[in-house]
């Protein structure tokens, strides 16, 4: 039973604990009034506040990967209202390329960020440029050769998805909308994976849990996060319930007992 069927769907739940565990931690930092969305606008959601798209990626974040690209592709969408943010956050595992212009995202303006993006894409499109010359590409975008009898055939040189994306992206009827966007995007790199996350999430909250008692608090608390009622009903968590919950588990899981000793009063001398 140790081969893995080629429909295994382990990492795909993986991702979905990650995911929640995302949630929890940004739980904590609800406002009274705040409410906080799991896949109803994007991975996870603080409505007003906070945009989070989670993504756990073995790769580096380089200027073309598909992470950042399709990431602000979706938050440029018009069903998208990306105005309704303060923070347009991209979460991801991944550790920035060597050569990754995106790096220094964090310490640009709108202007210079705008300007790394075109500078990208123009990169981008040199390079389909170049690569169609080298094929022997004709005026029509086509690469032409020549078949075994002699004859010429046409095989299109197609652009890279990528690419796509950042013609859409950077398409003269979107650079108002993304003009918008740009100061609010955030890009949080080096994030630890899901034992890295669950590890962090005890040493900053369960201090007080008893030690062999910690994993069931969190599985009780993802359980009250992704509960079967919470899906079916939008997958919506409020600050008042995620309180009430934590509250619980933590009276419920807490190292030194709150229950006063019973006092025998048929002992106790009255002092007259």
């Amino acid at each position: 039973m140790d081969a893995k069927l080629d429909f295994d769907a382990t990492k795909l739940f993986e991702a979905l604990k990650y995911q929640i565990h995302v949630a929890i931690d940004y739980c904590h930092t609800l406002e009274k009034t705040d409410v906080l969305w799991i896949e109803a606008f994007g991975d996870v959601t603080v409505q007003g506040r906070d945009q989070i798209e989670v993504k756990e990626y073995k790769d580096n974040l380089t200027d073309g990967h598909e992470n950042f690209w399709k990431t602000l592709n979706n938050w440029l969408k018009i069903e998208f209202n990306h105005e309704e943010y303060k923070n347009l956050i991209i979460l991801t595992t991944q550790s920035y390329g060597k050569r990754a212009s995106l790096k220094d995202w964090e310490q640009l303006n709108a202007e210079q960020r705008l300007n790394l993006l075109d500078n990208i894409y123009k990169k981008t499109e040199e390079s389909f440029k170049k690569r169609n010359e080298s094929l022997g590409s004709n005026n029509d975008g086509k690469n032409l050769l020549t078949t075994n009898s002699g004859e010429n055939t046409h095989k299109e040189n197609k652009p890279s998805e990528i690419l796509k994306l950042q013609r859409k992206i950077l398409a003269p009827d979107v650079r108002e909308s993304l003009l918008k966007a740009i100061p609010k995007i955030k890009i949080i790199t080096e994030q630890p994976d899901l034992q890295g996350l669950v590890t962090e999430y005890k040493k900053h909250y369960l201090r007080g849990i008893q030690p062999n008692r910690k994993d069931q608090f969190l599985d009780d608390l993802c359980g009250f996060m992704a509960s079967t009622d919470k899906i079916t009903k939008g997958w919506k968590i409020t600050a008042a319930e995620f309180d009430k919950k934590y509250q619980e588990l933590t009276a419920r899981y807490l190292i030194c007992t709150v229950k006063f000793p019973h006092l025998d009063s048929d002992l106790l001398v009255s002092d007259r």
